[in-house]
Order: structure tokens, then C-alpha cells, then sequence
């Protein structure tokens, strides 16, 4: 979560796009070793959940949702799926205005 929120931020300043905030949400590197919390699963598990893009034979990542609301009211909803072995499934996108 730390190197996530230092990437978003510095996405924040440009203005983001989608593109760029789902590179940050498909980051698969673990947490330093001496950053993982201890919660019972074992060490193998406590590393392999710690990325933010999760991919492993049996557990993962299903989906990837990023939400772009600006100052006019117009969202840009995008999610992208994930099949088994973190194949890229679709993207559905929708953009539509709140008032």
C-alpha cells in the first residue's frame, strides 16, 4: 500500500488518465521482507498477498477498478478483469455525468 499511495500521488499533480493508475494497480512486487506483517497465513503467503496485483496458481486479482470523477461532474468508470494466471480479461468502461 505504501508504494502505491507515493505512485498515485505523484499521478495526482498530471492530472491523471486511466492508463497510468492501472500500471500502479498491477504492481505484482512484494513488500520488503522486513515490511510483512505476521497474520498467521506463513511467511510464503504473507509475501505473495502483499503486492497490490495479487497472482498466484490458486488465489488472485479478479478485477481492477479505477473511478475518474472531475470538477465538471463527469466520471469515467473503467474496470478491467482477471481470469486464472492473471490472464487480462475485458475492460468495461462507462463515462457518464453527476449533478
Amino acid at each position: 500500500m505504501v508504494r502505491g499511495k507515493q505512485a498515485l500521488s505523484a499521478l495526482l499533480a498530471d492530472g491523471p488518465a486511466p492508463a497510468p493508475l492501472f500500471e500502479i494497480l498491477v504492481d505484482a512486487d512484494p513488500a520488503p521482507e522486513a515490511e510483512l506483517p505476521d497474520t498467521g497465513v506463513g511467511q510464503e503467503w504473507e509475501r505473495a498477498l502483499s503486492s497490490l496485483f495479487i497472482a498466484t496458481p490458486t488465489y488472485g486479482t479478479r478485477a481492477s477498478t479505477v473511478l475518474l470523477i472531475d470538477h465538471s461532474g463527469r466520471v469515467t468508470f473503467v474496470e478491467r478483469s482477471f481470469a486464472a494466471g492473471a490472464q487480462r480479461g475485458e475492460e468495461v468502461r462507462h463515462t457518464f455525468e453527476i449533478g
